[in-house]
């Protein structure tokens, strides 16, 4: 049956049967060479394109099934799967694969045969507050330690690693991340260092252990606080390093040589990029650096990595910028970029990672988190790498100086001596 021997009519989805189901996806998948899946109809009915098969989708209801024909929303998708409305029996990461490659809106005779299906309202700017922000951060951060030690590396380090080759261990990769923060920010012995968003105290450590600097480290999450200070004297380095809940805002002015901000960028809320790179600049010394290490998006894809599906049910409150808009932000307040690296590739595979140990450890995970927020992991992780494999997504370090009066700069004149990339 083709979709051209349908009546424009409109259909029922309660009435829709199998022959018409069959069509619109074949409408859907026009195009696509693989079609190793099959779907399951909430009347226990089976469509499968050929006999060995990655995954199967199992539609528990035909309102869900039309919506997402039409839509094609990869975030609409996500919601279905969370919401139990959607199962996935198999490869999951094939699903996403299939879902994130047919992103293109349904039209014409599709959507006439269809009921109209409300699509989601372009993002708007969001607006911050302190009670706000505490608010999102514990909703993430505080969700549970030992969950996030289920995929995290050792030291766990919640951004983007750093690596010298496809397949080298995640723990050295990190370090080497960690590392690159360091020698980028040229961190000298006695100078003091504040980590911005210090999550469980990875980079504070160190940068004191090996650099040698006092570090102060600011977080809104209170069980990261706790995790990074016991850390902290684990590591014999309490007289080095201190870990407070502080919001950014309150930061005392020019205390501090160096600043690293890492993976804070995304809750800030472009809407807030002054009053927070204000804040960074007041509080950093004449002659300082900043590195600012956060997740982009070109402007072609404002959303396309399910950025509606991530704020609603992993990281309330956050908004990704484009590279211009962060640049910006940091001329503005008085800073004079010096260098802006890429390192999209290294998220991709530092995703892929996570979501190895994370699939690996599920059956721990669904002990320690609810059974949405399990769902939600589930396709999280895997679609935030396809997002990063693809360009819909990209993540850059952006070094900048605080110069001082006499316009230099605490660095070298050339990348070599930098070790900028090294």
């Amino acid at each position: 049956m083709h979709l051209s021997s349908l009546k424009p009519s409109p259909i029922s989805p309660k009435g829709i049967d199998t022959q018409i189901a069959r069509a619109l996806v074949e409408h859907v998948l026009r195009g696509q060479p693989v079609k190793r899946f099959a779907i399951r109809l909430w009347d226990g009915t089976e469509v499968a394109w050929a006999r060995e098969r990655e995954f199967t989708l199992v539609f528990h209801d035909a309102p869900t099934f039309v919506a997402l024909a039409v839509s094609r929303s990869p975030s609409a998708f996500a919601d279905a799967y969370v919401d139990e409305r959607i199962d996935i029996e198999g490869d999951v990461d094939a699903a996403l694969r299939l879902v994130l490659g047919l992103r293109r809106p349904a039209g014409g005779r599709l959507q006439r045969l269809t009921s109209s299906i409300a699509m989601p309202r372009p993002h708007a700017r969001l607006r911050h507050t302190r009670a706000r922000d505490l608010q999102d951060i514990h909703a993430h951060y505080d969700l549970s330690d030992d969950f996030f030690r289920l995929f995290l590396d050792s030291q766990m380090v919640y951004s983007c690693a750093y690596f010298a080759r496809p397949g080298q261990a995640l723990e050295e990769a990190q370090e080497r991340k960690l590392d690159l923060v360091c020698r980028k920010l040229a961190l000298r012995p006695g100078e003091s260092l504040l980590d911005v968003g210090c999550g469980w105290g990875a980079l504070a450590v160190w940068a004191a252990s090996r650099y040698g600097v006092r570090v102060h480290g600011i977080t809104l999450s209170r069980n990261q606080a706790e995790t990074a200070r016991a850390r902290v004297r684990d590591a014999g380095l309490a007289e080095q390093v201190t870990i407070e809940v502080r919001h950014y805002a309150d930061l005392p002015a020019h205390s501090f040589d160096k600043i690293a901000s890492v993976g804070m960028i995304e809750h800030v809320g472009v809407a807030g990029y002054g009053r927070y790179f204000g804040a960074l600049h007041r509080a950093l010394r004449a002659g300082g650096l900043l590195l600012n290490h956060g997740i982009t998006h070109p402007a072609r894809t404002p959303d396309g990595m399910g950025g509606d599906f991530i704020r609603r049910h992993v990281f309330p409150g956050a908004e990704i910028p484009t590279l211009p808009e962060t640049l910006a932000a940091m001329d503005d307040e008085g800073f004079e970029l010096l260098d802006v690296q890429a390192l999209r590739p290294h998220y991709a595979l530092t995703l892929a990672e996570w979501s190895r140990r994370y699939a690996a450890r599920r059956e721990e995970a669904s002990r320690l988190v609810s059974r949405h927020t399990l769902r939600t992991w589930d396709l999280y992780l895997p679609g935030c790498r396809h997002g990063f494999e693809e360009g819909l997504v990209s993540v850059h370090q952006c070094l900048a100086a605080k110069p001082a009066a006499n316009g230099a700069w605490p660095l070298p004149l050339t990348r070599e001596e930098m070790l900028l990339l090294a």
